[in-house]
């Protein structure tokens, strides 16, 4: 356990988020809820700062043009 926390804070939180931000924009589409794209991350152990900046660039629902 305690290597793990090391390693976590050893992780550069600029790269954090773009790793999580990279992962929503390959696993979600366009029009994705963003509680679900959170759960998604949170699920998968990256900090609340990286799944609130992640999700914010995603664009959502309302956001979505219509063809």
């Amino acid at each position: 356990e305690e290597l793990i926390e090391e390693a976590l804070s050893l992780m550069d939180e600029p790269d954090e988020l773009r790793r999580a931000a990279d992962l929503l924009a390959q696993r979600f589409p366009a029009g994705t809820e963003p509680a679900r794209a959170a759960r998604f991350l949170a699920s998968r152990g990256f900090s609340e700062e990286a799944v609130e900046g992640a999700v914010s660039r995603l664009p959502f629902e309302n956001e979505v043009s219509a063809p």
